[in-house]
């Protein structure tokens, strides 16, 4: 009644979402109502049944770790009480920052993410955002904010034959290879 692809399809969005097989089927049920697409969806049996048997070679490809390993941060306002006790007590906002490090590859699969305080920056933050990182790379990107030896240093460690490979600041100067 369904096809492979409907199976693998409901597998895949149970393994991203880590949901029980009940849960992956209300969810696609979900899915196909926002979309208002007029199709059925495989019950949970069905799902728990052709999954056995069924050949991972469609989406699995899509999972498969890619060789480019991009970093970038941005700035999180969190915030301490909500409105509601702001104005009922009339205390003031408390607000803070953090910074979330991501390191993702060219198919947008998150490898690594790493939430600091806002003292910490992006080149102190790319040791430990490579630590998890299994697979190998070749090549470690960011924007000039990753532009300094601790990024060089944490990539060769990690991987000795990746490159690095960020645009210098606007008012970089040259060194000579032989002033060390």
């Amino acid at each position: 009644e369904y096809s492979d692809i409907a199976i693998e399809t409901a597998v895949f969005i149970r393994q991203v979402f880590h949901l029980p097989l009940r849960q992956t089927e209300g969810f696609m049920n979900s899915l196909a109502r926002v979309m208002k697409a007029e199709i059925t969806i495989p019950d949970f049996s069905s799902i728990s049944k052709r999954s056995i048997t069924l050949p991972r070679h469609i989406l699995t490809k899509a999972m498969e770790p890619g060789s480019i390993v991009i970093v970038d941060s941005t700035g999180l306002k969190v915030y301490g009480k909500d409105e509601w006790h702001q104005e009922k007590h009339a205390v003031p906002a408390r607000r803070t920052w953090r910074r979330l490090h991501l390191a993702i590859d060219e198919n947008h699969h998150v490898l690594a993410c790493e939430l600091t305080t806002p003292e910490v920056g992006d080149p102190t933050a790319v040791p430990d955002l490579l630590d998890p990182i299994t697979t190998p790379f070749d090549t470690l990107m960011g924007d000039g904010a990753y532009d300094g030896e601790p990024v060089s240093q944490a990539v060769l460690n990690k991987q000795p034959n990746a490159q690095v490979v960020v645009p210098p600041h606007k008012n970089a100067v040259c060194s000579d290879a032989g002033d060390t």
